[in-house]
């Protein structure tokens, strides 16, 4: 067998390169016209792009028959943002946009009555691929479905490979990044503006269901609260009537409305400080940084530390949102912001620890104060004591139903008029100059992919074809054809 040296390598890399020259020629052109043929038969179109805030609104919970307040579930902004995007991906808004803008009628047109070459041309690649189909179908083996225009685009709209849609929300940040690829600059604003209008309608609708089934729950705990109320009266009325001339003395009184009024703080702290420790725990799990709470805590409130990181963080994830939509997430800028707002999340999280300690502090004051004026009480007479005790459940009473009363109202007002717990903010709306240059397609990249397919494909054929022409390869293509081989003769140097 004949081992070729590297010159003899080279030798024949060159000849088959030069022996097969037109064809590499021929097959170099083949590819580079398919790939201009193909960018033309793209239909050029326009990206219009908005950023949406979704800002959470802080809101609280009473709690009807525990001692204080107690702060409802931790709801992240991110979450809402999440799921915004999901709805306006879903195929409930993808109908919307076809009926209000007419692009089923646009996918109609294209399909039956193409306007220009390129669409002829498209019409022309589908009957050709689908001749087979349509042959059976005019002989009447295949039944010819239906055509749903609205369906097939709003399956264009929202997915496959010219898409019109593309959703997202910007990692770490509230923000959602709508862009739209429209046909023409005006088309493309005008889509990507409704969407964000509607997305806000959106939020405003389902947060009115929301505030109205919180409504009638606070109606119906408002009805306990009533019922609780009569009872404890009917209680207090029952023991003086069992009880006559006992009387409250004002020092005994008193007495019992500080124990009261140290018993519901300490049960306020509490609560307050389990609702903080949750919210800690889960923005030291959570992976994709700090969002918004939906958490009402006079605590956070009156710390002025926390409230400026909570802003500063809020504009840094703005600022964010707004150079992604310019620069790729390893440029420089972006990097460097993304470690400032990381170092923002750890001090504003050490700020949060700081003001659980010191509500630890509290709550330990509290019930020291508590177990004395505990034991002070436990020394006063019986009759008095109870009577007192009563006295104060009635008007805790009191206070929790005037309490969801006015809650009841409030939330009754929130449903009817929309107001919710998340918010939508347009940061920056969608515009296309009617004189600015198309995204797609672009010829640059598709002049540069062509070049480089067509000379992979040349240089491949040649060599595919040289191989294969050549009808003796080696020993084992005489032997197979029943020749005997005595030796090879090898090549001599001159």
């Amino acid at each position: 067998m004949e081992i070729l040296t590297r010159d003899q390598l080279v030798t024949s890399f060159l000849y088959a390169l030069c022996n097969r020259k037109l064809l590499m020629a021929m097959s170099f052109l083949a590819v580079l016209f398919m790939a201009l043929f193909l960018g033309y038969l793209v239909t050029p179109s326009w990206t219009a792009t908005t950023l949406l805030m979704v800002q959470a609104n802080p809101r609280t919970r009473l709690a009807p028959f525990a001692e204080g307040v107690q702060s409802s579930p931790p709801t992240t902004a991110a979450s809402y943002a999440q799921s915004l995007a999901m709805l306006m991906n879903g195929r409930a808004m993808a109908y919307e946009m076809v009926r209000t803008f007419g692009l089923d009628e646009r996918k109609r047109q294209k399909a039956q009555e193409p306007a220009n070459l390129r669409e002829r041309l498209k019409m022309g690649l589908v009957k050709a691929m689908t001749f087979p189909i349509v042959i059976l179908q005019s002989l009447g083996i295949l039944q010819k479905p239906p055509v749903d225009w609205v369906d097939k685009a709003a399956e264009d709209f929202r997915s496959g490979f010219g898409a019109w849609t593309d959703i997202k929300v910007v990692e770490g940040t509230e923000v959602i990044s709508l862009a739209i690829r429209g046909e023409s600059p005006e088309l493309a604003t005008a889509v990507a503006n409704t969407m964000a209008r509607r997305a806000g309608e959106i939020l405003v609708q389902l947060a009115a269901k929301a505030s109205r089934t919180t409504y009638e729950t606070y109606l119906a705990e408002q009805e306990e609260a009533e019922a609780k109320l009569a009872a404890a009266e009917a209680q207090l009325r029952q023991f003086k009537e069992a009880n006559q001339g006992v009387s409250l003395p004002d020092a005994i009184r008193l007495k019992n409305e500080e124990f009261e009024s140290v018993r519901q703080s300490r049960a306020r702290a509490a609560s307050e400080r389990e609702v903080l420790a949750r919210l800690l725990d889960d923005l030291e799990r959570r992976p994709r940084g700090i969002a918004e709470e939906l958490v009402s805590s006079p605590a956070l409130a009156a710390n002025a530390m926390i409230q400026d990181l909570k802003a500063a963080l809020a504009a840094k994830q703005v600022r964010l949102a707004a150079l992604l939509n310019e620069k790729t997430p390893d440029h420089p800028d972006v990097v460097n912001l993304r470690s400032e707002i990381a170092q923002q999340e750890r001090e504003l999280m050490k700020e949060i620890g700081h003001t659980l300690a010191t509500m630890d502090v509290q709550i330990t004051t509290l019930d020291k104060e508590s177990r004395r004026l505990e034991s002070e009480l436990m020394k006063l007479p019986a009759r008095e004591l109870t009577l007192a005790r009563l006295t104060s459940q009635v008007q805790l009473y009191q206070e929790l139903f005037r309490g969801l009363q006015a809650k009841s109202e409030e939330l009754r007002v929130a449903s009817q008029s929309g107001l919710a717990d998340a918010s939508l903010m347009v940061l920056d709306e969608a515009y296309v100059s009617p004189l600015g240059e198309k995204d797609s397609p672009n010829w640059g990249i598709i002049i540069l992919v062509g070049l480089f397919f067509a000379t992979v494909v040349a240089v491949g054929t040649a060599f595919f074809v040289e191989y294969w022409r050549d009808p003796v390869k080696g020993r084992a293509d005489l032997e197979s054809c029943g020749i005997p081989v005595l030796g090879v003769v090898p090549r001599l140097k001159g």
